[in-house]
C-alpha cells in the first residue's frame, strides 16, 4: 500500500532484479513478464494499477537508453526505480 499525504493507494509492484546476460534479454523477458502480468489482471477485471520496479542499475542501463525508453513509451510501463543496497525507492515514474 502507498500512502500520500491522507490519501491511500493500493498498487501492484512487479520487482525484476538485473541477471540477465545481456542488457536486451533483460529488457525482453521484463517486457514480456509485465505484460503477461498486466494482461492477466485485465482478464481477472482487476483494476489495480501495476509497476514494474527496476533496480536503478537496470534504469540507467538498458531503460535509459533509446530502445528502452522507446519500450517503456509503446507498452506504457509505469516504473518504480530502487537501489537494493540501500533497500529505498528512488523514483516512481507512471
Amino acid at each position: 500500500m502507498v500512502q500520500r499525504g491522507s490519501d491511500e493507494a493500493i498498487v501492484l509492484i512487479e520487482i525484476k532484479g538485473f541477471d540477465a546476460k545481456s542488457q536486451v534479454e533483460y529488457l525482453s523477458h521484463t517486457v514480456g513478464q509485465y505484460m503477461l502480468y498486466r494482461s492477466s489482471l485485465r482478464y481477472l477485471e482487476i483494476t489495480l494499477p501495476l509497476y514494474l520496479a527496476v533496480p536503478i542499475q537496470a534504469y540507467n542501463g538498458i531503460l535509459s537508453e533509446a530502445l528502452g525508453m522507446h519500450v517503456i513509451a509503446e507498452y506504457q510501463i509505469s516504473l518504480v526505480v530502487f537501489d537494493p543496497q540501500q533497500e529505498e525507492i528512488i523514483a516512481w515514474y507512471p
